[in-house]
């Protein structure tokens, strides 16, 4: 196990923080999408919830500088481990990919490029959904007969900003079991946070039967709710 170090903040650099609890056999390909980026500006840190499936003996085993991870309890929330990563990191700019997802490899530089020349404070890239039973061969990128629409709502996988940012609008919803990037992003709206649309896909949406979005289906009816509530308490506040 090989933490990160959050002492000081580097500068130029993208922490890619993955929360995966039980991400096998999709987390491999996952964290070599971020390995295998066009700069060389990049880490990447996995919070890995206490998993039963094998993926600490994967992570132990990836030999890469770039690359580390750490443990956390295994009930803790998405969000929760998110935080932490966020938390065990130190580069100025943040992305975040489920354990599931496979970025575009220019991702990170095109976002970086866009973030960085001009007045946006985060920057959102393309996603494109793919449809993979978990038995068929893991496939990076996609080939052609799984490619969908490229779609743009923020999303774990397509945004980057500045750890500023964290600090300023705080962590994430630890108490949310879905939709906490959508809470947090309703937070930064709320306030009139610059975003800015990126013309470039960024990650592939990988779809199948364990999509933590199944798995937690039943907590839409009350967290998504809550959410709403939360955005529109914020909006208000922010006028007066």
């Amino acid at each position: 196990m090989n933490p990160g170090n959050s002492d000081s903040i580097d500068s130029d650099v993208v922490d890619v923080v993955i929360a995966n609890r039980d991400g096998m056999p999709f987390l491999p390909i996952a964290v070599q999408s971020v390995l295998r980026q066009a700069t060389s500006a990049i880490r990447i840190h996995v919070v890995d919830g206490e998993s039963r499936d094998g993926s600490p003996s994967y992570l132990d085993g990836v030999s890469d500088s770039r690359f580390s991870w750490s443990s956390s309890p295994h009930a803790l929330t998405p969000a929760a481990r998110r935080n932490l990563g966020v938390a065990r990191t130190s580069a100025e700019y943040v992305m975040f990919l489920d354990s599931d997802d496979v970025l575009v490899t220019e991702a990170v530089w095109n976002l970086k490029q866009a973030l960085t020349s001009s007045e946006y404070e985060i920057v959102v890239g393309g996603i494109r959904r793919f449809y993979d039973a978990e038995v068929e061969p893991i496939r990076t990128p996609p080939d052609s007969s799984l490619r969908g629409e490229v779609e743009y709502a923020p999303a774990i996988g397509n945004v980057l900003f500045k750890r500023t940012l964290v600090e300023r609008m705080g962590p994430f919803n630890e108490t949310l079991l879905v939709g906490d990037f959508v809470e947090w992003m309703s937070r930064l709206r709320a306030v009139h946070i610059t975003e800015q649309i990126v013309q470039d896909l960024v990650v592939w949406r990988r779809e199948h039967a364990s999509n933590w979005s199944r798995v937690a289906r039943d907590h839409y009816t009350r967290d998504y709710p809550a959410i709403v509530r939360s955005f529109l308490r914020l909006r208000e506040q922010n006028r007066r």
